[in-house]
């Protein structure tokens, strides 16, 4: 009996919680073509929407803010089924970011984020027809005491139809790495060197495996066969 009152006093007390806990002021939605030809015609706006009364600032990478980086703004799905994103995962130390990183949205403001998906998600398999979006529903907020909080927030769909061309696309190569200007001078030639490092490595494997294709190598053969 007391074991059953006090699991009834925590689970009163976890709805109160979350009854007291304010929504999130901010509200996205979505707008852009309803049908297109081809994928890459696909341009779908963000307008997120400050609707309380107080200025909110947001961590804008990997979220519907984010325009720049090629990162998972959007749930795809067809039927029901999921799109498979293939972009970037972020990994970011927040603690080592410029106000570049953020947005601020005052009282009533919308800011409006323009997304091309193209190259980010593969529509291959799933051939051409009605597509669905939906925005990522979180956001991390920054709170007084400059710490973030995760927020998850109102926001509608959008649907596009496609007619034709649903082929995969190449993801662009994007040469700008990390930022290195936020850190000690130590890590700073760290990730500097790491990165230097790492494309050199990547250029020899890549003249290896162009040098075992062309003399019909065991290794390329190995791994793809007769694939030019």
């Amino acid at each position: 009996m007391f074991l059953h009152t006090i699991a009834i006093l925590i689970s009163t007390a976890l709805c109160l919680a979350n009854a007291t806990k304010p929504p999130s002021p901010l509200v996205v939605a979505l707008t852009g073509p309803t049908s297109v030809r081809s994928i890459g015609d696909i341009k779908i706006t963000a307008a997120v929407t400050n609707t309380g009364l107080e200025p909110v600032k947001v961590f804008k990478y990997d979220s519907i803010l984010d325009g720049e980086l090629p990162t998972c703004s959007f749930t795809i799905s067809k039927s029901g089924t999921p799109v498979t994103f293939t972009g970037v995962k972020l990994q970011l130390s927040t603690q080592n970011l410029s106000d570049s990183a953020y947005t601020t949205i005052g009282p009533g403001q919308t800011v409006r984020v323009e997304h091309q998906v193209a190259q980010l998600y593969d529509f291959q398999p799933f051939g051409v027809g009605r597509f669905e979006f939906e925005p990522v529903t979180t956001f991390q907020v920054v709170q007084p005491d400059n710490q973030l909080q995760m927020h998850r927030i109102m926001a509608s769909s959008h649907s596009v139809h496609v007619s034709h061309d649903v082929a995969r696309r190449e993801l662009s190569v994007y040469d700008k790495h990390i930022e290195v200007g936020y850190c000690d001078s130590n890590e700073a030639e760290f990730i500097s060197q790491s990165y230097r490092d790492t494309k050199k490595l990547a250029t020899h494997i890549a003249n290896y495996l162009g040098s075992s294709r062309e003399s019909g190598g065991d290794i390329y053969t190995r791994y793809f066969g007769n694939t030019p």
